[in-house]
Parts: C-alpha cells; structure tokens; sequence
C-alpha cells in the first residue's frame, strides 16, 4: 500500500537521483528543474466518510514531528522556455487518527454488516451503545500536468519585474477514505470491520501564477488553482493557493520557503474524504 513512508522514500530517491547524477538536461532553448516539497501543517482537519459514517479529526504540527499521523509532501517538474513554461506537480498527503469513544451510538450501517457477518445470539439494534476504537485514514495523491503561458509583464520598482501567467491542467488522482472499527458487544467481545474505498477521479484545472522578480537572489511566486470533476460521477472540487519566496543559491540551487493552504470536497455515493490544510512549505528547487 502507498503510504506516507513510501512518499518519503521517493520523494528521496528522486531528489539524490537528480543531484547525485548531475543531470544536464537543458537544451539551448529550454530550462529545466526540479523542486521537491515538505510541508509541515499547522493545520490539517480532516472528515472521513465511509458507508454514510463520518470522522473527523483534525492535526497540527505536533501530529508532524511524530512521524506517525501525517505526512504532506510534493514534487514539481518544470520546463520553460521564452513565455511558455511546461509543468508536473505530484502531490501527496496522508492523515490518520485513531480514537477511544465510550457510549458510541452504533449507526444502522454497522448493526447490519455486524448481524450478517457474525451471526449474534440475538440482533443487535441500531443505536445500541458500545465502546469503541476507530481509526479514520483518508490520503491523497494528485499528479498535474499542464501548462502555463506569460500574458503580462513589465517593471514593478527599481528594475525588479513582474508577470501573470494563466494555466491549465488535467488532473490525475488517487483518493483513499477508510475507517476501521473495532467494537465491544459484550456478549460479542470484539468485533472488527473495515469499511474503505479507492478511487481515481479525473479533474480538469485552471489557474494563475504571478510572480515577481528581483535584480538579487530573491524572487516570489503566487501559484492557485481551482480543480473540478471533468467526466465522473463523484462530487468532487479542490482549491490550492500557494505563495512562495525563492533565494538562489548558486547556478543549479535554489531554496523555496512559503505557504499553502489546499482544500479538497470529495464524495462518491457513501465515501467520501473533505480535507482543509495550512502548512508551510519549504522546497529545494535543482536547476538542470
């Protein structure tokens, strides 16, 4: 299963594999570059809708230093080249949390998974109170590829310069709402059951980046998007606003700090996975 360890691991791998090899792959007329991500959330509220039941819980960046309930991370690929740039952002979050509840009311759903997969003495009704322990898990993994076009550009102050750059995109995804119970039914001692879906909807997206430009080492972006269903039959909507600075380094390295806030809506039928998040980001961009 891809979880937030197998992010790490690539989004590794492919960073030491660019360095390390020191790929020259620019051309006379195109630049190209690579920028992988961490994003360390202040704050990441997630509802978990499986079967009609819905979690929520929400993490912060405490959760991140634990290294075992979040994980947010990116890469992103660009090629550009007079006032065209090409891109790929791949995008990965995973969330989870688990709870103790005392007096949980048990919902229809489960009575009924509960009376017909494990056959009780006598059934158990809607709404019966149990103990319970419920781990809600909802990840995501999005890879965009598009492009963008400068309409404008021109001098802000002193020489630095700015530019506006609508885009476009289409929008490939991976969405994984599960919630796994674990419930005392007294004359039952335990009974567990897992309640998940995967799905992979197709999104177009638009967008905007304006940046500015200094005659140092520093430079800022504003990268947003807007992504809706394009042919599917989930709910489905996403909103991603992400201002940066940039300090260059040298020829090849540069260093990106900035903020993003990402909300994604999602639901097919009694699955579903809403995720708002605030985190800073802070990336090393490898000039090629």
């Amino acid at each position: 299963m891809f979880n937030r360890l197998n992010a790490k691991v690539l989004l590794t791998l492919v960073l030491v594999l660019f360095v390390g090899n020191g790929v020259k792959a620019q051309t006379s007329s195109w630049n190209f570059s690579v920028t992988p991500y961490t994003l360390v959330p202040f704050n990441l509220q997630s509802d978990v809708m499986a079967l009609g039941v819905t979690e929520s819980f929400t993490l912060g960046m405490g959760d991140f230093f634990s290294m075992d309930q979040v994980f947010t991370g990116a890469l992103r690929f660009e090629a550009t080249k007079n006032d065209w740039r090409i891109f790929a952002d791949i995008n990965y979050t995973y969330a989870e949390d688990t709870q103790r509840i005392q007096n949980y009311p048990l919902p229809p759903v489960l009575a009924l998974i509960i009376n017909n997969q494990f056959n009780p003495p006598a059934p158990v009704q809607p709404g019966t109170l149990v103990n319970a322990g419920i781990l809600a898990i909802g990840s995501t993994l999005t890879i965009d590829i598009g492009g963008s076009y400068r309409v404008a550009e021109g001098e802000w102050t002193n020489g630095n310069r700015y530019y506006i750059e609508p885009l476009v995109a289409l929008r490939l995804s991976t969405i994984k709402s599960e919630l796994d119970f674990e419930l005392d039914l007294g004359n039952i001692p335990v009974v567990r059951t897992k309640a998940d879906i995967t799905d992979n909807p197709l999104k177009s997206v638009v967008g905007v980046i304006v940046g500015f430009e200094t005659q140092g080492r520093w430079s800022a972006r504003l990268h947003s998007t807007i992504g809706s269903s394009l042919i599917s039959q989930e709910d489905h909507f996403s909103v991603r606003i992400a201002p940066e600075a940039t300090y260059t380094l040298s020829d090849t390295f540069a260093l990106t700090l900035g903020y993003q806030f990402r909300h994604l809506n999602y639901e097919r039928g009694q699955f579903g996975l809403t995720q708002t998040q605030h985190a800073a980001s802070i990336g090393l961009r490898v000039g090629m």
